[in-house]
């Protein structure tokens, strides 16, 4: 198409503000964003293409695009964008904020001869006669076709180059882009990060805004998990609100596999205890969820006692907990003892962990079994009888959550959201437990993203 002069009279608005049209032309035949693959390229729109040549890096600048990707479907061929084609006769999947890998510099040329290229890694299969939109120099808008399309390999991945050339200058007009727009089907945007998360590169608008929410709270999680258990005077992470110091060694250690210890102010000053006694480096949950294996849960400690760390006054190795001023520590009261060589097990002392209502807890309304109730006379170890059972019926909201978890399974967002806006209102002795494991499946959620056709 050759370039074409616009007036200057209307105003180019954001593609945000646009509604998604509806698709009423003809059934998409290839499915448009693939299932979740660790690292794999599983192509958008794919069509059979011979493997031409094998790249050994993505060099190039980064730009950053919004891509208009041709909805193939079975009763339309691919061609160049027609602004005065009829919505139904061709379609497009939006995709903002698509990164290119410029190959080769736009030309320095007159503008009908304007060209460049650039390779795509973003699980796309580009098609010729594709748009994209981008900034120029000196603030110019133009719209660009992809003239041609290359299948290269890069890191067991599909790599495109593509070659493209100004189409049109659409400098403060919106006529051509409004043709753009209403043959949208789908809207996406390209998430950058997705190699380093396991990822899909691109999510459904909707998901990238909640994911996007997500990740800003783990910051903020993370350190009032810190601010709250961390008792300042010995410097460990104590049972919040007890007559005596008592310290989970167990969930201490899971939890330092969770957290980035760098992101933690003063974290270098805390205490930290090893589970050296060997019935408390038994299995539990958190060996569960740390290896993300469902069948421990059938074989580890379900239940716990408290005991007094005076008992490892005899043990040379133990008793820095002692000395540190931690009375009391969580440890297996059923531990298996026939694969272990301790003499005797500690002997366990009359208290109990007791509940911590949460002050501000009235100020917010309560969503029904959305974490198990704390039972003082429970001795089943974080989660409840139920969880350990199996039994759906009586588990809550977090517990399935975690049997998701550990299945592979992908969380419900709305659920997620749930348990970030409660979590500074539960009891305290619920965040001491729940909070590191908010943590894990927010992070998981983050990392297992992907976008559903």
């Amino acid at each position: 198409m050759a370039i074409v002069t616009l007036d200057d009279d209307d105003l180019f608005g954001e593609d945000g503000d646009v509604p998604v049209i509806s698709n009423t032309g003809s059934p998409i035949v290839k499915e448009i964003v693939p299932s979740k693959s660790a690292y794999e390229s599983v192509e958008i729109v794919n069509s059979d293409k011979q493997l031409e040549k094998i790249i050994q890096y993505i060099d190039g600048e980064e730009w950053t695009v919004d891509y208009y990707l041709q909805a193939i479907t079975k009763d339309n061929e691919i061609g160049l964008f027609d602004p005065d084609a009829p919505t139904a006769s061709i379609q497009y999947v939006f995709i903002r904020d698509l990164i290119l890998f410029v190959d080769t510099p736009l030309s320095q040329d007159v503008a009908q001869n304007i060209t460049g290229t650039a390779y795509i890694n973003a699980n796309v299969t580009p098609n010729q006669g594709d748009a994209f939109t981008a900034e120029l120099l000196g603030k110019r808008r133009a719209l660009f076709t992809v003239t041609s399309v290359e299948k290269r390999n890069y890191n067991l991945n599909n790599v495109f180059l593509i070659e493209y050339r100004v189409n049109v200058f659409y400098d403060g007009n919106d006529t051509v882009l409004d043709s753009l727009r209403e043959k949208i089907v789908k809207r996406y945007f390209y998430d950058k990060n997705f190699l380093s998360k396991n990822s899909s590169p691109l999510l459904l608008e909707d998901k990238y805004r909640q994911t996007r929410k997500i990740e800003a709270h783990i910051p903020d999680l993370t350190n009032n998990y810190f601010r709250f258990m961390l008792d300042t005077e010995r410097n460990v992470l104590s049972v919040p609100g007890q007559e005596f110091v008592i310290v989970d060694i167990m969930l201490q250690e899971f939890l330092f596999k969770v957290v980035n210890i760098r992101d933690i102010v003063g974290a270098n000053k805390i205490q930290r205890h090893s589970t050296i006694d060997e019935y408390m480096r038994q299995e539990t949950i958190w060996d569960a969820l740390a290896k993300r294996e469902l069948d421990i849960i059938f074989r580890c400690s379900r239940k716990v006692t408290v005991v007094s760390t005076a008992t490892f006054n005899q043990d040379i190795r133990l008793r820095d907990i002692c000395y540190l001023g931690v009375q009391y520590v969580i440890y297996p009261s059923e531990p298996d003892v026939t694969i272990a060589t301790l003499e005797r097990l500690p002997t366990p002392p009359t208290i109990r962990i007791k509940s911590v209502e949460n002050p501000y807890r009235d100020n917010k309304g309560t969503i029904e079994n959305l974490i198990p109730v704390f039972d003082e006379e429970s001795d089943f170890y974080v989660f409840t009888e139920a969880f350990y059972l199996y039994d759906t019926e009586n588990m809550s909201i977090l517990e399935t959550l975690v049997y998701r978890y550990l299945n592979n399974e992908i969380l419900d967002t709305t659920w997620i959201e749930y348990l970030l806006e409660d979590y500074k209102f539960w009891n305290r002795v619920q965040q001491y437990y729940y909070m590191p494991i908010l943590m894990l499946l927010l992070r998981d959620h983050l990392d297992s993203t992907f976008s559903l056709s």
